[in-house]
């Protein structure tokens, strides 16, 4: 969601993000897939290999069921059965060993057919290296066909020490318990997908004693650096630390370091040999000391922002010495690392503050092997960012603008997925009124794309991604003006941030909100263990107190603005970061949830202690009687998965409710037939039961005050993994409205979603509003158009964005004011 953005934000004109590539999976017939992929000859592995023995070599993991190798047609394939309803096992799958140095691709592609996917929670696909894994997690369409997954290197994480994609020992293909079902996937045809650039991306892995936080952000900071080379036209190879030697650099024309927070004395001297034979050295906030010299580069200090007037809010060229870097690039970034330049070094841009005024702290220092940023780069502004990476890594590869430039044309038009410029202004200009902005604007497109075009040819490559930039820009606008408002339309925000959107008041956030057409706003107040208002159940955010009540300024706001406010409440989940000493309270009364194995799960309340159902009503009963909140959201009311809950209290409880004693608990609720259907009701209704306790909180409460619910988007899977039977509570009328969080970046996915939902889940009891996943799904503001009207068409009477911060208030919802969410009258 909301909440859940945690299982697993540009400028307008472009697509933000493509999807992951497993949604870009396509079904299509084997013998035709493995065409497209190559030759059996290039396959990684042999699925039926056998040893000395005879026997199998892939094996299964644990004591699930054996694979057995198959044929389709001529081509091998590994079918894994998967039996969820016995035995404690949360995983089926096989190990197969494997000899590979994956260093020079870009990942991995195989096909895959699965016809009932239900009882997997999600599907893995991890590689051995050394002391630890490399895992990728994808979704299959199950609809019984082959498909081809595509696995992309930066979409990996990183279970142990991975000694380098060089080392590649093990394959492993594994389902993960979603419920108690039985199920089978066919696996064929696993081969590397060659790089597609020699520049060096580097992950900053590899260190043994690297805390888990710091893994994460490299990880994260190495895709985010690869992507928008990708999305800019420029190849480039993924590896970590461990895979650099000089033979990989021997034909790099430069080398990439997004986060390298721990590198070791070996990788330091062999980069710096690199730069003494001609290499080039992009990079982002640390700077190995065995560098400093080699680039020209000092780390003189380390300054937080909070210790800076007005703090980090933006980056600035200083003169030219970053040729096509944009004049301005948002980055609220937290702290720096200062660098001063030797004198072979130059200051090539600068911090702004908030105000706009040069703090004088250096953001990026050019020499003539290296040039380094003083932070990371975040994925906040992902053109303007991308073209700042074009610039840092163009002091060492000029030919990046040509490559950019030319991808850039290329692709002119498509991210209104209305096919080419022609195309786009023919089918927009029917529907723009001659004289109108609409039209003017496609005028403009025109104009540009052709002036881009001349620039491109004259080898203008920073000039003709500018005007580039304008077309799709003018494109984009007509797009948006051409759109029409619906009449008596809820339309709503999640807005994660308590205080408001970083860097404003929630007065500024709301009428921003209010000027682009927008009536709610569901504004994150409470976790399961913290507020962010003055809440007496809950220990209050840092800085809540009674000179700063968020939620109080919100309301003010909103009464001000005529905007709805209804309190978001993460019912059952501690949150990201609860306070040690709250978890430790809460682990010693036994309320928190325990998985299938017996370990805790520290996030999550337990629904059935009767503490943890008193703290959500009190939690409701203050926000509803002290705030003059329109409506109370529920978000989190659920169980986590399958692995929730087996405590005691769940124990006692069911016993309770059948009647009898569990033989041998808690397996026997999975392996007993008799008792598999009363456990999923059980868990169904105490979820239920919570939600009708709050109804009634609510209803009990001095002023008319909604209820509403996040809830996951497929009704059934969500009452048999997670008991949250949500058609139940609409057909009680025990919510007001419900929110499914439909996220996807695939447009006839979401269609699909929203109306089996209001078909099947909802109608006509209740309203129900989808959730689009904007940000989430990193979508443009064509892509939320795009989805609104999906929704629309569909009979829905509005939706809710997650979630609404500073980038999307500033470059989505003023695209969708011109037309979608204009005011009506």
């Amino acid at each position: 969601m909301t909440g859940d953005r945690h299982r697993g934000q540009a400028v307008s004109g472009q697509l933000r993000r493509r999807p992951p590539p497993w949604r870009r999976s396509l079904a299509v017939g084997l013998a035709f897939a493995l065409a497209a992929a190559g030759t059996g000859a290039s396959e990684l592995v042999n699925l039926h290999a056998r040893d000395r023995t005879g026997r199998l070599l892939a094996v299964a993991l644990g004591s699930g069921p054996a694979p057995s190798p198959g044929m389709a047609g001529t081509v091998r394939i590994l079918r894994q059965t998967c039996d969820f309803r016995t035995g404690a096992s949360p995983r089926n799958g096989w190990d197969l060993p494997l000899r590979a140095d994956l260093r020079r691709s870009r990942g991995l592609q195989f096909h895959f057919r699965c016809a009932d996917t239900t009882p997997v929670s999600y599907f893995a696909l991890y590689l051995q290296s050394g002391n630890g894994w490399y895992r990728f997690e994808f979704a299959p369409r199950g609809n019984g066909r082959w498909e081809t997954i595509i696995l992309d290197k930066r979409d990996s994480q990183v279970e142990g020490t991975p000694a380098g994609w060089g080392r590649i020992e093990c394959l492993r293909v594994s389902a993960w318990r979603r419920s108690g079902g039985k199920t089978a996937f066919d696996c064929a045809a696993f081969t590397a997908r060659p790089a597609t650039g020699a520049i060096l991306v580097v992950r900053g892995l590899g260190n043994a004693g690297l805390p888990a936080a710091e893994i994460k952000a490299a990880v994260r900071h190495a895709a985010d650096i690869d992507r928008l080379l990708a999305d800019h036209g420029i190849g480039a190879t993924l590896v970590d630390e461990p895979d650099v030697d000089g033979a990989m650099l021997a034909g790099a024309p430069a080398v990439i370091l997004p986060y390298n927070p721990a590198a070791t004395n070996t990788l330091a001297a062999t980069l710096a040999s690199y730069l003494e034979r001609g290499g080039h050295i992009t990079g982002f906030y640390t700077l190995p000391e065995r560098l400093q010299a080699a680039t020209g580069i000092r780390k003189t200090a380390y300054r937080r922002a909070a210790d800076i007037p007005g703090g980090l809010a933006a980056i600035r060229p200083a003169g030219d010495i970053l040729p096509g870097a944009p004049a301005r690039v948002e980055q609220r970034s937290w702290n720096l690392n200062v660098f001063a330049p030797e004198p072979s070094a130059r200051v090539a841009a600068t911090w702004l503050n908030d105000a706009g005024q040069d703090t004088g702290c250096p953001a990026v220092l050019v020499s003539r092997r290296a040039a380094w940023m003083s932070h990371v780069l975040l994925n906040t502004d992902d053109d303007q960012g991308g073209r700042l990476l074009l610039a840092m890594l163009a002091t060492g590869v000029p030919t990046v603008w040509r490559d950019a430039a030319g991808h850039r044309l290329a692709g002119l038009g498509r991210a209104l997925r209305l096919g080419s410029v022609a195309d786009a202004i023919r089918l927009i200009g029917a529907q723009a009124p001659p004289g109108s902005p609409a039209a003017a604007a496609l005028v403009q497109a025109q104009a540009t794309q052709d002036a881009a075009t001349r620039a491109l040819r004259a080898g203008a490559f920073a000039e003709a991604l500018t005007l580039a930039d304008a077309c799709d820009d003018r494109l984009l606008d007509a797009y948006c003006r051409v759109q029409r408002p619906l009449a008596g339309e809820f339309r709503a925000v999640w807005c994660h941030r308590g205080q408001g959107i970083d860097g404003w008041t929630w007065e500024r956030s709301i009428s921003q909100l209010r000027g682009c057409g927008f009536n709610t706003v569901l504004p994150f107040v409470a976790s399961g263990s913290t507020a962010a208002y003055r809440s007496t159940v809950l220990q209050p955010l840092p800085g809540v107190g009674a000179e700063n009540d968020p939620l109080r300024e919100c309301v003010t706001a909103c009464r001000r603005q005529g905007v709805r406010c209804h309190a978001w409440i993460s019912c059952l989940r501690l949150g990201d970061n609860p306070p040690p000493d709250t978890l430790q309270r809460l682990r010693q009364a036994g309320r928190l949830q325990v998985a299938f194995d017996g370990t805790p799960l520290p996030e999550w309340l337990c629904p059935a202690h009767p503490a943890n159902r008193q703290q959500v009503l009190k939690v409701v009963r203050e926000i509803a009687r002290r705030y003059a909140v329109a409506g109370i959201h529920l978000d989190y009311i659920r169980f986590p998965n399958g692995e929730g809950c087996f405590c005691p209290t769940c124990h006692a409880a069911f016993e309770e409710r059948i009647g009898r004693k569990v033989g041998t608990w808690p397996a026997d609720v999975r392996n007993d037939a008799r008792l598999r259907q009363p456990w999923q009701e059980f868990r169904a209704d105490l979820i239920t039961s919570l939600v009708r306790a709050v109804r009634a909180e609510l209803v009990a409460a001095p002023r008319r005050t909604q209820l509403s619910a996040a809830v996951f988007a497929d009704s059934a899977s969500a009452r048999r993994t997670v008991g949250q039977d949500w058609p139940a509570w609409a057909a009680d009328e025990l919510v007001d409205f419900v929110c499914p969080m439909d996220y996807t970046a695939d447009d006839a996915a979401f269609r699909t979603m929203v109306r089996t939902q209001l078909e099947t889940a909802a109608r006509p009891r209740i309203p129900l509003y989808p959730g689009i996943g904007m940000s989430k799904e990193r979508l443009d503001a064509a892509g939320v158009i795009r989805q609104v009207n999906a929704a629309r068409q569909a009979g829905a009477r509005g939706f809710v964005l997650f979630e609404y911060d500073r980038e999307e208030a500033v470059s989505i919802l003023p695209r969708l004011a011109t037309g979608l969410t204009a005011p009506t009258q």
